[in-house]
């Protein structure tokens, strides 16, 4: 091997190849949001049937970044169910009381979006797949406390 090469022909390409890889997930990394960037909802979606909603950008958007921080202060970081307080490592839901999916008119309108802890909105979300979407359009955020809360 020549003493102003750093690598062999079979080591090169391997090297090189790494850089490739490399520079094409930095590539991808900068398009992405921040938030996005720094979640892990990218890879535990990414083969879900939810990929394409969070591939939309919906929730990666600077106007429901704003719109949700503007729900988490409103309903001073507590869950509207339990009650209980969002801690320093935990990450609480804001979500839509009718889903955006079905009130697709609803989905910006704050009055349709409260905070809820992970179980809260867990059970939401299992109660859902439960109910018809006709119920779910007709459902209120004092109903969905009380079928939440006796579940």
């Amino acid at each position: 091997m020549p003493y102003e090469t750093d690598y062999c022909k079979q080591h090169l390409i391997i090297v090189t190849n790494e850089n490739k890889n490399q520079e094409l997930k930095a590539q991808q990394r900068k398009e992405m949001s921040i938030g996005y960037q720094q979640s892990d909802r990218r890879t535990r979606y990414s083969n879900s049937s939810r990929f394409d909603e969070i591939g939309a950008g919906f929730y990666q958007s600077q106007a429901w970044r704003k719109l949700s921080a503007r729900v988490r202060v409103r309903d001073l970081y507590t869950c509207q169910v339990c009650g209980k307080v969002q801690g320093v490592n935990e990450s609480y839901v804001v979500d839509h009381i009718v889903k955006r999916r079905i009130g697709k008119d609803k989905a910006m309108d704050s009055s349709n979006l409260w905070l809820l802890c992970r179980q809260c909105h867990n059970k939401k979300s299992a109660l859902e797949n439960k109910l018809p979407p006709e119920k779910q359009m007709i459902m209120t955020k004092d109903e969905w406390q009380q079928m939440i809360k006796t579940k």
